[in-house]
C-alpha cells in the first residue's frame, strides 16, 4: 500500500488522506478512539496505516522504502504497530532517535508534528529522515505496488489536478483519490489487481483550526460507506503557524 497526499491550508492546518492498497481480508472497518488517537485498525496485526493526536500529531505508513523489496520474515513488529508506538514519544525527534528500527521491514512514514513534517525510509538497514516544506502539497506511493514509472505519473496526476484548484477543500481530495488515474485498474489511484490487492478504503484526515476530523471510506461490499469522527487538539497546544 498505498497512494498517500499531503494538501496545506496554510495557518498550520491541513488535509492528509490515504488509500489502502492491500489484500481484502486485512480490511479495517471503521474508526477507532482510544487514547487521544483516532484511527482505523488493521485486522491482521491489530495496527494501523494511518493516525491522528489530539497532541497535534499524525502518522501515515506506505510499504517499502525506494525500490520493491524481497520479505525475509521473521520480522521484530509489524509496521502498522510502529505507527501507533510513534504517539508515545514526545514528538518525531524523539522517534527518530529512540525506536529500534533494526529488525523492520522496509517502509516510508509520513509523520506530522506539531507543525513540522517529516519522511523517513527505512531499507532494511538504513534509516533515511528528510524534513518536507509543510507549506507545499506533497504526493507518496507505495514502491512495493508502483514501479517508478507509476510513481512519477501519480505525481503529474496530483500536480494537473492541483494546477487549477489551489485552495481544495476535503471532498474534493477525496474525489481526486477516489476518480485519479487513466482507466487502469491495474495502477489508477483506485486499483484492483483481481481482487487479490485493491484499494479497499480511503481515509482522509482534516486539521481544521482546533480540531481533527477523520474520514474513512470503506470501498468494498460493492458500495462507499463513510464514517466520521473528530475530536479537539488540547487546549492550550502550541500550533505552529
Amino acid at each position: 500500500m498505498c497512494t498517500v497526499t499531503f494538501i496545506p491550508k496554510g495557518k498550520g492546518d491541513f488535509f492528509l488522506t490515504s488509500n489502502r492498497d492491500e489484500a481484502p481480508h486485512r480490511a479495517a472497518r471503521g474508526i477507532q478512539r482510544r487514547d487521544g488517537l483516532l484511527y482505523p485498525q488493521d485486522s491482521g496485526a491489530g495496527g494501523t496505516w494511518i493516525a491522528a493526536s489530539g497532541r497535534d500529531k499524525a502518522a501515515v505508513l506506505l510499504n517499502g522504502a525506494f525500490d520493491l523489496h524481497e520479505r525475509m520474515p521473521p520480522y521484530r513488529l509489524s509496521r502498522g504497530l510502529m505507527v501507533l508506538q510513534y504517539f508515545d514519544f514526545a514528538g518525531a525527534e524523539q522517534f527518530i532517535s529512540g525506536f529500534e528500527f533494526q529488525g523492520m521491514e522496509p517502509f516510508t512514514l509520513i509523520l506530522w508534528d506539531q507543525g513540522a513534517l517529516h519522511e523517513l525510509r527505512w531499507n532494511d538497514h538504513r534509516l533515511h529522515h528528510k524534513k518536507l516544506d509543510p507549506a507545499k502539497p506533497h504526493i507518496w506511493a507505495s514502491a512495493t505496488l508502483y514501479s517508478a514509472e507509476y510513481q512519477e505519473k501519480r505525481r503529474q496526476w496530483f500536480r494537473d489536478w492541483l494546477s487549477p484548484n489551489h485552495a481544495p477543500g476535503q471532498e474534493d481530495i477525496l474525489h481526486w483519490h477516489r476518480t485519479a488515474g487513466e482507466g487502469d485498474p491495474w495502477n489508477d489511484v483506485v486499483m484492483n489487481r483481481n481482487n487479490v490487492v485493491r484499494t479497499v478504503s480511503i481515509t482522509g484526515i482534516a486539521f481544521t483550526g482546533e480540531e481533527i476530523l477523520m474520514r474513512f471510506e470503506d470501498l468494498l461490499d460493492g458500495h462507499q460507506q463513510a464514517e466520521t469522527t473528530k475530536i479537539l487538539i488540547r487546549e492550550g497546544a502550541k500550533r505552529v503557524l
